[in-house]
């Protein structure tokens, strides 16, 4: 009866051994993914001139932004392939592009320049792009255009624990501008001169014009209800008897 006893006793402490109660490892639990996004600067002048992505002071139309990728509290693991974050434009793609602007051959394009003629590299545009993890995180770049607007740039990475995504987001303004008018552009039908009544040159007696009001970002004014516009014929002899046409308006001044 003793050596029976001794036997059980034996069984039971290699048992709880086993299972971990004389103090195994717990394992390695995953936690969930969180990621966050972020710019260096949210608000850009519009690009009329249309100048090319750059970093650093030198380019006021480019802004960096920041994703990073969290397991619980810790970084994520490091990635290089390429195809752990997925960053797009939402909305505003017209205001303008992504951009790597790592040296990397594979995201230029090449180009001739026009003051040389030399074939250059130059930074590729994107709608959209991947980017792998380096220390939990990467970084890319937004680049204005010639439209004013609110752009939304959206960043996600798939946690592999659920293979749920996750995203953030973050709003560039572009040109934020009031809307009021601000400048005129006029352009006329050529040729820029006409002749009188009844010429025996045949010369044009009228001409066809245009006229612009654009506001303090350089973009069209919206329509308005109501006529915000007043057109004059001013100075000088040959002014007289001249009229100016709109739909059914007629005189010297509309």
């Amino acid at each position: 009866m003793r050596k029976l006893t001794g036997l059980l006793g034996f069984l039971a402490v290699a048992l709880l051994s086993a299972c971990g109660g004389g103090g195994g490892s717990p394992g390695t639990t995953q936690e969930q993914y969180s990621i966050s996004l972020r710019a260096d600067s949210t608000s850009l002048p519009i690009n009329i001139a249309g100048a090319g992505p750059g970093m650093g002071v030198g380019a006021p139309y480019t802004t960096t932004l920041y994703v990073k990728a969290y397991a619980g509290s810790k970084p994520i693991p490091n990635n290089s392939t390429g195809d752990v974050f997925g960053c797009a434009i939402d909305g505003g793609l017209q205001s303008g592009s992504l951009y790597y602007l790592d040296g990397n051959s594979d995201h230029e394009t090449q180009t001739t320049d026009p003051a040389t003629g030399d074939i250059i590299s130059v930074p590729t545009a994107y709608p959209s792009i991947t980017l792998g993890a380096n220390a939990g995180g990467n970084s890319f770049h937004f680049h204005a255009g010639k439209q004013a607007g609110t752009v939304r740039i959206t960043c996600t990475v798939t946690d592999p624990r659920d293979s749920q995504p996750y995203s953030a987001s973050v709003d560039i303004t572009v040109g934020a501008a009031t809307g009021l008018p601000a400048s005129m552009q006029v352009v006329a039908l050529a040729p820029s001169y006409l002749g009188v009544q009844e010429n025996t040159a045949n010369l044009r007696t009228s001409i066809d014009t245009n006229v612009y009001a654009w506001d303090d970002a350089n973009q069209p004014v919206p329509n308005p209800s109501m006529a915000n516009l007043q057109v004059d014929i001013i100075g000088g002899n040959a002014a007289a008897g001249a009229r100016l046409l709109s739909g059914a308006t007629s005189g010297g001044s509309i």
